[in-house]
C-alpha cells in the first residue's frame, strides 16, 4: 500500500495530525523516504523530515539510501538545532561502504557530510568523483569546485 501525503497549505501540527492518522502498520521503505523528501522539499520542514528519515532507519537498518539521506539532513539542515555533522559522517561513510562507494547520490551526500565535518580534501575528492560521474549537472560541478577551491584554502592556510 502506498500513501501519498500533501503538504500545501498545511500548518505543522495539521501535517503531523495526518501523519498519525495513517495506518499502524509497518509503512514501506519507499513510502517513509517519499514523505521524508516532501516534508524536506516541499514542506520546508527539516525536522519532520528528520523524524521520518530516523524512523526509516530504525525500520530499515543497513539501507544505504535512509541512512545517505538522514547524513546529508543531518549534515546541511538549515535549522542549525538539527546540525548534527558529526553524528552524519558514520552514517555517510556505512552508506557508501553499502553500495561500495559506486552509487553516486551516496557519495555525493558523503562529499557534503565530509565538507560539513571540515575534512575538505577528502570532500574534494568525492565531489570531483560525483561531478565527474554526472557531466550535465552544474549543480554538481560548482559543488566539486567549490569544495577544491575550500580545500586549497586550507592546505595554504596550513603551510602559512
Amino acid at each position: 500500500m502506498v500513501l501519498k501525503f500533501e503538504c500545501k497549505g498545511l500548518d505543522t501540527l495539521v501535517a503531523a495530525r495526518k501523519l498519525a492518522d495513517l495506518p499502524k502498520e509497518k509503512p514501506t521503505l519507499d513510502n517513509l523516504v517519499s514523505r521524508a523528501e516532501e516534508f524536506e522539499k516541499t514542506c520546508k520542514d527539516e525536522a519532520e523530515a528528520l523524524r521520518v528519515y530516523e524512523q526509516a532507519a530504525k525500520l530499515y537498518p543497513g539501507k544505504a539510501a535512509v541512512l545517505s539521506n538522514l547524513a546529508r539532513l543531518l549534515a546541511t539542515a538549515e535549522e542549525k538545532d538539527l546540525r548534527n555533522p558529526k553524528r552524519a559522517l558514520p552514517l555517510a561513510r556505512e552508506a557508501a561502504k553499502l553500495t561500495d562507494e559506486k552509487n553516486v547520490a551516496v557519495l555525493d551526500a558523503l562529499a557534503q557530510v565530509l565538507h560539513a565535518n571540515g575534512e575538505l580534501a577528502e570532500a574534494a575528492r568525492y565531489a570531483q568523483l560525483v561531478s565527474e560521474k554526472n557531466p550535465n549537472n552544474e549543480d554538481l560541478a560548482k559543488r566539486a569546485k567549490k569544495y577544491a577551491k575550500d580545500a586549497k584554502k586550507l592546505k595554504q592556510k596550513d603551510t602559512d
